[in-house]
């Protein structure tokens, strides 16, 4: 590897930024083809976000209250995936309230690996219908919320929390969830979904993360939950 090529190396593996327009894909919304992941106006707020709360306690901890076709489900596999990748022995956890929101989640970590630049691609060593494990033992794997206890037994590092008020008890998988997450650094929670209706544990989230975010987006405790609202009109295409 010469000296550039370690500089563009070194670059990929530290900024999100950098590596998701160079080496992972997304299908375009409108035509359907592969394209390079390209951060819109939404993901680059919520990016900027984590990445203040990450740099003041090493930790991330959020509820996004978003808007449809946003882009933070693509956003979060693919900062999860990117972390992963080049972090070993790390294990990334995916909660869907449905199962076929389950596979549709799980995708985009499938087609990230798939397309990635031939120069990072490694062997899997593990491939199913749940979980893709890295060469460096990082598993990436998927689950769908039901009626028993999630979490018991593991260490998860890397937590997305899907579509959480359409959860059937919420509030019992979420506590399993959490309690699976050690409180270190390097540690990451995400809590996402559209809103539903108040009274419910997303929406009691939501508020409890609220108190805790001042307007500024600053935080009164950095290591507790932020509030991230993802406003429809930072979407372009919504403009009309």
């Amino acid at each position: 590897m010469t000296e550039q090529q370690l500089v563009v190396f070194k670059r990929l593996v530290n900024d999100f930024t950098f590596f998701a327009p160079n080496a992972l894909r997304i299908k375009d919304k409108q035509s359907g083809l592969s394209t390079p992941f390209t951060m819109n106006e939404a993901q680059l707020m919520f990016h900027r976000r984590l990445e203040a709360q990450r740099a003041k306690s090493g930790m991330v901890r959020a509820v996004a209250v978003k808007g449809r076709q946003q882009g933070v489900s693509t956003y979060t596999a693919g900062r999860y995936f990117h972390k992963g990748y080049f972090t070993p022995d790390t294990d990334i956890f995916v909660m869907a309230h449905r199962s076929d929101s389950a596979e549709h989640l799980f995708g985009f970590a499938r087609e990230y690996y798939r397309n990635l630049p031939d120069e990072l691609k490694s062997k899997l060593q593990r491939d199913n219908a749940q979980d893709l494990t890295f060469s460096n033992g990082t598993a990436y794997s998927v689950g769908t919320a039901g009626a028993g206890e999630v979490g018991r037994g593991r260490t998860i590092r890397l937590l997305h929390a899907s579509e959480v008020a359409y959860w059937m008890n919420s509030e019992k998988i979420a506590m399993g969830l959490l309690q699976a997450v050690p409180e270190a650094p390097g540690t990451e929670i995400i809590f996402e979904s559209t809103a539903k209706c108040p009274g419910d544990y997303f929406h009691a989230q939501a508020m409890r993360a609220a108190a805790n975010t001042n307007k500024d987006g600053t935080l009164k405790d950095w290591k507790d939950f932020q509030l991230v609202f993802i406003q429809w009109f930072l979407q372009t295409e919504y403009t009309r």
